[in-house]
């Protein structure tokens, strides 16, 4: 798979948390989202929390991943604003 059509590999049994930049909280901007690809039967081996944390009176935007499948990768495509964010 190119890079330049995912973010991150995420390996069987690992964790990764990933930053994905300044995030304003009044204007709730820019939005970041992900796709996750995986084989289908294993969608839900992924889990991903959204958090923000707060630097004085900068926000940002960030998600904790865990691959808890025990054999198979995935592959994480971060969005921001729609456009794919390369690492």
């Amino acid at each position: 798979m190119a890079d330049e059509t995912y973010t991150f590999r995420l390996h069987p049994g690992e964790k990764k948390r990933y930053l994905a930049g300044p995030y304003d909280k009044e204007k709730r901007s820019p939005n970041y989202s992900y796709e996750i690809m995986i084989a289908c039967h294993a969608e839900s081996d992924i889990t991903v929390k959204q958090f923000f944390m707060n630097f004085g009176t900068e926000c940002q935007c960030g998600f904790d991943f865990h691959n808890t499948s025990s054999n198979l990768e995935a592959y994480i495509v971060m969005l921001k604003d729609g456009s794919i964010v390369t690492s």
